[in-house]
């Protein structure tokens, strides 16, 4: 309980402001409240807002800054997106149809539950809600084949849903909720030019060599000493059960290749991402396919309220000077870096390693991209890079 006020009386004695030492000494108390899991970890942020906003620490327009961006309308639009194509059946159909026309082989087995998750990557920011939707398509391809327990088929399939859930965190905007949050942190013209898929191009030569080495390995790791087949015949039973494509399964997958090439090609309709996202969200309302209950239990409202709380508890450290207080005092001691990107690289692996350890995840990856950026952006590093490089090593 004295680390807070301790925070705040050596920010005065540093020279602080009045207003950066008690900022100083919220940061202290949020911190420490992720690191011995005192409440749920999107509290802390919350409680540090209401409490600038009580002691007018800052203006409304910092402290909830998150809470008005375009970053609250695509979360919206990606979670109401998700949400639609898991309840309307589209996921299941796009699995049990990508069975059937795959070679029927324990490489393509595992490659289509890599490429599933990697395509769900695009509209789940949350790699633990991708698994939760692979974890019934893994079971039925694992009954199907008759892996048996323990076994290196087994586990190959396990790894495959795995990394496939994962693969893209740090590749793709929307795959991660902390890409959203430090996706803000960036300068404008900087969010313009990697909104949208546009982060993936930019993380291509990271992305290729993640691919070429996963599909490599499922190629040649884990070989069963016997073929078991897929039972293509229940697949395609089940496949015609489910009848033609109904209405709300074209919904779905009319909104997400509009976001998709939207988000790829936006020179097209001279609109952002974001908007798009809203467009598919009220598109889903007005259609009735997010009703009242959905739009409340669909939506995770702990996760949105989490990341635009903590937008506008680090925007308030621009607010206050804090970043060019903190640069003062750390640049003495960073000449080593000149600007060098493997040196830096180096930092960043150390700092994300440091946040991550002692935060919950998507904490821990905004904090490490919060106190990197100033010191990136004096070594003349790309301000992208330094979050792309927080944000895959928070993996």
């Amino acid at each position: 309980m004295l680390l807070s006020p301790l925070a705040w009386w050596l920010g005065l004695e540093q020279g602080l402001t009045p207003q950066a030492a008690v900022y100083l000494g919220l940061f202290t108390m949020t911190v420490l409240m992720w690191l011995f899991t005192l409440v749920d970890e999107y509290v802390p942020p919350l409680i540090a807002v209401v409490a600038m906003l009580f002691i007018e620490l800052v203006p409304a327009r910092v402290a909830l800054h998150g809470f008005y961006s375009r970053t609250f309308i695509l979360l919206l639009g990606v979670y109401a997106l998700s949400a639609v194509v898991v309840a309307s059946g589209l996921a299941y159909r796009l699995m049990l149809w990508t069975l059937l026309r795959l070679p029927d082989s324990p490489f393509w087995h595992r490659s289509a539950l890599s490429l599933f998750g990697m395509v769900l990557s695009i509209v789940m920011p949350s790699s633990n809600a991708r698994l939760a939707l692979m974890l019934p398509l893994y079971k039925e391809m694992d009954a199907s084949l008759a892996t048996p327990g323990h076994s290196p088929q087994a586990s190959a399939l396990v790894i495959a849903t795995f990394t496939g859930a994962t693969l893209f965190s740090p590749l793709l905007l929307t795959a991660k909720t902390s890409n959203l949050a430090a996706f803000t942190m960036m300068p404008a013209q900087v969010r313009l030019n990697f909104q949208g898929l546009a982060w993936l191009v930019g993380a291509a030569v990271v992305a290729l060599g993640f691919v070429l080495v996963h599909f490599s390995v499922m190629r040649r790791a884990w070989q069963p000493g016997r073929q078991a087949p897929l039972p293509v015949d229940r697949i395609a039973r089940q496949l015609a059960t489910l009848g033609p494509l109904r209405a709300p399964e074209w919904a779905a997958a009319l909104a997400f290749v509009l976001f998709v090439l939207g988000s790829a090609l936006p020179q097209w309709h001279q609109s952002q991402p974001a908007w798009l996202a809203g467009l598919v969200l009220v598109s889903f309302m007005v259609l009735g396919l997010l009703d009242k209950a959905s739009f409340q239990s669909k939506i995770d409202w702990p996760t949105i309220f989490f990341l635009l709380c903590l937008d506008g508890f680090t925007d308030a450290i621009r607010y206050l000077d804090l970043d060019k207080a903190m640069l003062a005092a750390l640049m003495p001691g960073l000449t080593w870096i000149d600007g060098n990107l493997f040196w830096f690289t180096l930092l960043a692996l150390v700092v994300t390693m440091v946040a991550r350890l002692a935060l919950p995840v998507t904490a821990g990856m905004v904090m490490a991209a919060t106190l990197l950026l100033p010191v990136g952006m004096a070594q003349g590093i790309h301000p992208w890079i330094v979050v792309f490089l927080a944000s895959l090593f928070s993996y």
